[in-house]
């Protein structure tokens, strides 16, 4: 399921300013996920993370289009180019973009890619580590 479709690029509040994503740019990058399974020919992602600028192409597989972006730590706004015209997707957290549209929104978090905090946070929950795969106890 598709979200709205629309032909006017998207805007952000979190879209930094020149002086800030210089900033950003010095942070630490973690890999991100973007896919795409609503079907189409050209497939790309932009966002906030890199003010709305670069679309960027995601790969068709069997089952949907996908691509790995790293982003810094904190909260992005992104919409996907679909075959010409801007689309969020239903199925993602969305968000009011302040100028009548939406976009879908993620954090990144610093401990969602820290190994060992990880292993914390599944101990926590009961999960116990056999042979590389996780299960319960």
């Amino acid at each position: 399921e598709t979200g709205a479709l629309s032909n006017r690029p998207p805007r952000s509040p979190l879209t930094p300013t020149s002086r800030q994503a210089n900033k950003i740019d010095a942070r630490p990058l973690f890999p991100v996920m973007f896919s795409w399974e609503g079907g189409g020919r050209d497939v790309s992602v932009s966002g906030s993370f890199n003010n709305w600028q670069e679309k960027i192409e995601l790969r068709a597989s069997r089952e949907d289009f996908s691509t790995i972006v790293d982003l810094p730590e904190g909260q992005h706004q992104y919409k996907y180019y679909i075959d010409g015209r801007w689309i969020h997707n239903s199925k993602e957290a969305l968000v009011s973009d302040n100028f009548g549209g939406r976009n879908n929104i993620m954090e990144v978090k610093r401990s969602d890619y820290d190994f060992n905090e990880a292993i914390d946070v599944d101990i926590a929950q009961g999960y116990q580590s056999v042979g590389g795969f996780r299960h319960d106890s």
